[in-house]
C-alpha cells in the first residue's frame, strides 16, 4: 500500500538490522543524508527491500577487498526539485561496463551463490514507483547504484 515513506528512517532502520553483518565484514559506514524533506509517496516495505538489496550488494562486493578501507556510503539528495535519489556507494571492485545493463535482468548474477533477482526485483519496485534504477562504477574503484523516486507533489497514483 502506498503512503508517506520517510527514506531516511528507512535507510536507518535497514542500517540498523544489517549492523551486525557490517561489523563482522569491517566495513565503515558513512551517511550524507541530504534530501529535504526525505519524503515519498511509496510502498515502506518494498523500497526497504531495495535499499537492503543495494546495501547487502555494496557489503558482498567487498568482500574480497584487503588493501584498502571496505566503505560503504548512503547518499541522498532532491533532484531537479521533483525526485529524491538514494545512492549507495561502496569501494569493491566496481562493475564491469559490458555488465552495467545485464545486471539489472533476472537470473543474471556474478555471485557464486546468487540467483539473480536482487536487482531485477529491486529494479521492478523502483519503476512501479515510477522512478529508475541505475549503476555505475566508480574510478579508481567501487560500484554506485542510485535509485530516483518523484517528490510527492510530482508522483502520479
Amino acid at each position: 500500500m502506498f503512503a508517506r515513506v520517510d527514506v531516511h528512517e528507512a535507510i536507518r532502520h535497514i542500517l540498523a538490522i544489517s549492523r551486525s553483518e557490517i561489523e563482522r565484514r569491517q566495513v565503515v559506514v558513512q551517511l550524507a543524508l541530504n534530501a529535504e524533506p526525505p519524503i515519498v509517496f511509496g510502498d515502506g516495505v518494498q523500497l526497504q527491500q531495495v535499499i537492503l538489496n543495494l546495501v547487502v550488494n555494496a557489503i558482498d562486493a567487498m568482500s574480497d577487498i584487503h588493501d584498502r578501507a571496505r566503505e560503504l556510503k548512503v547518499v541522498t539528495r532532491v533532484v531537479d526539485g521533483t525526485a529524491l535519489e538514494v545512492s549507495v556507494r561502496d569501494s569493491g571492485i566496481g562493475i564491469r561496463r559490458d555488465l552495467v545493463q545485464k545486471i539489472f535482468q533476472p537470473f543474471y548474477t556474478t555471485k557464486a551463490n546468487g540467483m539473480g533477482m536482487g536487482l531485477a526485483i529491486s529494479n521492478s519496485i523502483v519503476k512501479a514507483h515510477k522512478g529508475e534504477l541505475h549503476a555505475a562504477t566508480l574510478l579508481p574503484y567501487g560500484s554506485q547504484f542510485s535509485f530516483t523516486i518523484p517528490l510527492p507533489d510530482h508522483a502520479t497514483p
